[in-house]
C-alpha cells in the first residue's frame, strides 16, 4: 500500500460560502488578543515584589485534545494555562522536584525550591492526543519528560532521548497515544514508548532533519529535511516511501490537514506550500503569510484555514495572517498590539474553535497571546 492511499482520507470539499463562517474576518478584526501574563518573583529579601510580565521568546505551544488547556514554553518556564483565564494564578508551572535539607522530596508548581522543567531550556511541548492532561516536553539537552498536569506531583518520568532535543510528536489517538517520536539536532530519530518509559529505537538519518509529525492515521511520519525535501516514512520501520522536493532551501515544518487531503510545508525560504497527498503536486502557495524563515504551521480544526509563524526578528511584521486553504485568499490579519520589534514564531489553532494561540517576541510586548471568534474566549 502506498503512502498516498493511506494518508488521504475522504472529506467534503470547501465551498465559497464556508470561507468566512461567523464573520471570521470582522470577528478577528474586532477581537483584542488576550495576553497571558507570567510573573517574575525577585528572590532577595529586600525585593519581595512580584511584577507581571508576559512570557518572552515563546519556543513551543500546544493545546490539549479538548482545548481546555494550553501549554507554552519559553527560555525559562513551562506553563499550562486555562485558556479562558489569562491570569497566572489560574495556571500551573511545571517544575522538577528537588530534595530539601531533610531529604524529603519537594514537588509541584508552588514550591520555591523546585527547579525549572528543563535546566537548559525547553525546545518542544506537546499534549498526548489521547489524554487531556498528559503532556510531553523536550529539553535542548535531549531530556524527554512526561507530565500529568492535573496531579499534585506532575512529573511522571524523564527519559534521555539524545544529546540535544529538536522536536517531538505523539502518534495519533487511534493508535493508543503510547508512542512518541523525537528528532535530535545530531539527526537521530528516536522512538519512545510512553507505557514502557523507555527508548524503543534510535536511527541515525543521512540528512539534516527538523521536527517530524505523523499522518492522521499514524501509519506515516512526515520528516522535513535540510536539503529542501520532505520525506514520507512508513511507521514504525521508518522506510522512505516518498520524497517530495518541496523547497529550494530547508523544509522546517510539515503537517497534515485534519481532513487528510493535504500536507502543508514551510521552509527557510519564507514560503508556505500546500501539497495534494494523492499525487504530491503543489496545489497552493501562500506568499503573504511570512516575511522570514518559517518556524511553525497550524490548520484550523476543520482544515479550512492556515496560520504560520516565522523568525524574522520583527522586520516587516504586520500581524498573524489567516489564509483560506483552498483558494489562498488572506481572510484576515490578527493584530498584535504592543511597541517594539517582534515576531510570531509559534502558532496553534484551538482543536475545536476559531481561536489562535501565538507567541514569540524579540523586543517590546512579546509572549503568549490568544485571539478568537465564536464566543467563549475570556
Amino acid at each position: 500500500m502506498t503512502a498516498t492511499t493511506v494518508i488521504s482520507q475522504s472529506a467534503t470539499p470547501f465551498t465559497k460560502k464556508s470561507r468566512n463562517p461567523f464573520g471570521l474576518a470582522s470577528g478577528f478584526a474586532l477581537s483584542k488578543p488576550h495576553i497571558f501574563r507570567d510573573h517574575v518573583v525577585y528572590p532577595s529579601a529586600s525585593a519581595r515584589s512580584t511584577t507581571a510580565n508576559p512570557q518572552q521568546d515563546i519556543r513551543a505551544l500546544s493545546w490539549s485534545p479538548l482545548g481546555t488547556l494550553l501549554a507554552s514554553a519559553d527560555s525559562r518556564v513551562l506553563r499550562v494555562w486555562n485558556p479562558q483565564r489569562a491570569d497566572v494564578k489560574h495556571s500551573i508551572e511545571l517544575k522538577l522536584p528537588v530534595s530539601d535539607s531533610l531529604g524529603s522530596a519537594t514537588r509541584g508548581s508552588r514550591s520555591g525550591l523546585a527547579r525549572p522543567s528543563h535546566l537548559t531550556g525547553t525546545e518542544c511541548v506537546t499534549f498526548n492526543p489521547s489524554l487531556d492532561a498528559d503532556l510531553a516536553s523536550l529539553g535542548s539537552d535531549g531530556a524527554l519528560r512526561f507530565w500529568d498536569v492535573r496531579a499534585r506531583a506532575p512529573l511522571v518520568s524523564t527519559i534521555t532521548a539524545g544529546e540535544s532535543g529538536l522536536g517531538l510528536c505523539w502518534r495519533p489517538p487511534q493508535t493508543g497515544g503510547d508512542e512518541v517520536v523525537v528528532a535530535t539536532k545530531n539527526d537521530n530519530i528516536v522512538t519512545v514508548s510512553r507505557r514502557q518509559q523507555a527508548v524503543v529505537e534510535t536511527q541515525q538519518w543521512d540528512a539534516q532533519i527538523y521536527a517530524p509529525s505523523f499522518s492522521n492515521n499514524g501509519q506515516y511520519l512526515l520528516l522535513p529535511c535540510g536539503n529542501g525535501r520532505l520525506q514520507i516514512l512508513s511507521y514504525p520501520d521508518l522506510t522512505v516511501q516518498k520524497t517530495v522536493h518541496a523547497h529550494p532551501s530547508a523544509v522546517t515544518r510539515a503537517i497534515s490537514d485534519p481532513r487528510g487531503r493535504h500536507v502543508a510545508t514551510v521552509g527557510a525560504d519564507s514560503l508556505v506550500s500546500l501539497w495534494d497527498v494523492q499525487d504530491w503536486s503543489c496545489k497552493q502557495t501562500y506568499p503573504s503569510l511570512l516575511t522570514g524563515p518559517g518556524r511553525s504551521l497550524s490548520f484550523s480544526f476543520d482544515g479550512a484555514y492556515l496560520v504560520a509563524g516565522d523568525d524574522n526578528g520583527g522586520q516587516g511584521f504586520e500581524g498573524v495572517g489567516v489564509v483560506h486553504v483552498e483558494d489562498g485568499e488572506e481572510v484576515c490579519r490578527i493584530e498584535c498590539r504592543g511597541e517594539g520589534r517582534r515576531s510570531v514564531t509559534e502558532v496553534a489553532w484551538h482543536p475545536g474553535r476559531y481561536w489562535v494561540a501565538f507567541g514569540g517576541g524579540r523586543e517590546g510586548e512579546g509572549g503568549l497571546k490568544v485571539a478568537g471568534v465564536g464566543g467563549g474566549l475570556l
